[in-house]
């Protein structure tokens, strides 16, 4: 009888050394192995890219009439001494600006200029 205990203890010893042995194999596998995926999904999941854009109050008189009001837009400048091929950088920049590639290439191209405006009041959409 005692053997018979032996053997079952035994045999139940093996089966949870080998659960165990399972569930490490598991944790390495999902802890070290998959780790870049896992990653790269809570990353995804948790941040977004939001452009939050800021509005002015409009400003009225007295009356009631606007006097200032909110419009996108800025200046569009550029560093010639930083740039070191002007043709590429006019090529992808002329549709955007809706400027001649001639008078861009030119500003650009400039390089005794250390900052050089390339268009005024350049509206965002």
């Amino acid at each position: 009888m005692a053997s018979i205990n032996k053997k079952r203890i035994l045999l139940v010893l093996i089966t949870f050394l080998f659960l165990i042995a399972c569930l490490v194999a598991r944790l390495i596998w999902v802890q070290i192995v998959m780790a870049p995926k896992y990653s790269l999904a809570v990353k995804n999941q948790t941040t977004s890219k939001i452009v939050l854009k800021p509005q002015r109050g409009i400003i009225y008189d007295a009356n009631g009439n606007i006097l200032a009001t909110n419009v996108s837009g800025g200046d569009v400048y550029a560093a010639p001494k930083n740039i070191t091929h002007p043709d590429a950088v006019a090529n992808k920049l002329y549709n955007l600006l809706g400027m001649k590639k001639d008078s861009l290439y030119k500003l650009l191209s400039n390089k005794n200029s250390e900052w050089t405006v390339l268009k005024k009041k350049c509206l965002t959409g």
